[in-house]
């Protein structure tokens, strides 16, 4: 965890210094990057894994029932 927590501030601090060379941030660039540095960090650390999608639920009479709803 301590590594984790460690690789996390160094990738938001050198983002920060590219930034601030650069132009002064809004609120919607800082989380995309403290997003983007999150992110990354937590696929190498913990891994990814794609999420199995699952439309059980979801069949031909439910198709049908949608199409009827969206004709009015």
């Amino acid at each position: 965890m301590r590594i984790y927590k460690e690789v996390i501030s160094w990738g938001i601090t050198e983002n920060n210094e590219q930034q601030n060379n650069q132009h002064e941030e809004t609120s919607a660039t800082k989380w995309q990057k403290y997003r983007k540095v999150v992110t990354m960090v937590a696929s190498e650390v913990v891994g990814y894994e794609e999420m199995e999608k699952r439309n059980d639920w979801y069949n031909e009479e439910c198709q049908i029932k949608v199409e009827e709803i969206n004709k009015v």
